[in-house]
């Protein structure tokens, strides 16, 4: 950090953008302490940081940028936020606090019930992630790896499906894919008198989200729907990233850039929705035609049925 960097004994004085990181930092930094930075996005980071300046004897001052700051600091801040958010690793923070620095839960009189509950939650020891989904969270960072050439963590990869501009049902199905929890596969294959569930119902192979998704090569509806999806985009752009289960996982984090590093706002939303809406409908076709159907072949969804449900 560059607090770190600064020596103790001269005055720091410390620039931003953000006029809510100046009000955490002075006017709500007492009531921040009192309720232990509970619901506090990126708390860990904030409490070490308010240590940091705490350890200091000579004067911090914490501005917002305006009119009167120098242009050298504004360009030199630029620079360094865009060659972090460009990295093809993500930096690891050491984040420890002495323990006389150190703040501590949440003062009774100040917490309200929410607050109690998010406490408690994370009080409780984090349970050890399942191997799919430890697997599942590899999928997805190696595929955006590959679009982005950067990095993300676990953390950002669940934080990007719970962006609240995606539709509700959207999330879930990224939730529940990422946890692999949805009763399909091994799950039925686990029950002595129900093995059978566990097949896929065109192909007889194991059924999986991927199966289902992207390999059932006996299934009109992903070939169909994947073919429209690039058709798509391919009137929008000649190339068309090839489709992996982690593509589909986080898709969220993917981004496209233009030669200048620029993020490009409406091709990666446009890339977001396609690939997100094609998977989340072949699963709804694919639970019709077992549930709504009864697994009747003579029933089953005919490539123009499939077709006029895409677009």
């Amino acid at each position: 950090m560059a607090t770190r960097a600064t020596s103790k004994h001269h005055i720091l004085n410390i620039r931003t953008r953000s006029e809510q990181l100046v009000k955490d930092l002075t006017t709500e930094l007492r009531r921040l302490d009192k309720i232990g930075w509970l619901d506090y996005e990126d708390a860990d980071i904030m409490k070490s940081l308010v240590a940091e300046l705490r350890q200091r004897s000579a004067p911090t001052y914490v501005s917002k940028w305006n009119s009167n700051t120098p242009r050298d600091d504004r360009t030199q801040s630029e620079a360094l936020a865009k060659t972090g958010t460009t990295k093809n690793h993500t930096d690891k923070l050491d984040m420890s606090i002495k323990e006389e620095f150190n703040t501590y839960g949440l003062i009774l009189e100040h917490g309200t019930q929410r607050l109690f509950y998010r406490g408690i939650q994370q009080s409780k020891k984090s349970p050890r992630k399942k191997r799919s989904t430890r697997m599942n969270l590899s999928m997805s960072t190696y595929a955006i790896h590959e679009i982005n050439g950067a990095t993300p963590t676990d953390s950002q990869i669940w934080k990007s499906i719970r962006d609240r501009d995606i539709p509700r049902a959207i999330r879930n199905f990224l939730w529940k894919a990422l946890h692999n929890g949805y009763k399909i596969g091994e799950y039925w294959e686990q029950m002595e008198n129900n093995t059978q569930r566990g097949k896929c119902i065109l192909c007889r192979e194991t059924e999986t989200l991927e199966h289902i998704l992207l390999d059932c090569e006996s299934s009109t509806t992903s070939k169909t729907v994947w073919k429209l999806t690039e058709d798509l985009w391919r009137r929008r752009d000649p190339s068309w990233p090839s489709i992996k289960f982690g593509t589909i996982l986080g898709s969220q984090m993917i981004t496209f850039r233009n030669e200048k590093k620029k993020k490009m706002e409406g091709k990666t939303r446009l890339f977001r929705i396609l690939t997100t809406e094609a998977a989340h409908l072949i699963w709804k076709i694919r639970c019709e035609r077992i549930f709504k159907l009864g697994g009747n072949s003579d029933l089953f969804h005919t490539e123009t049925e499939i077709h006029n449900r895409w677009v």
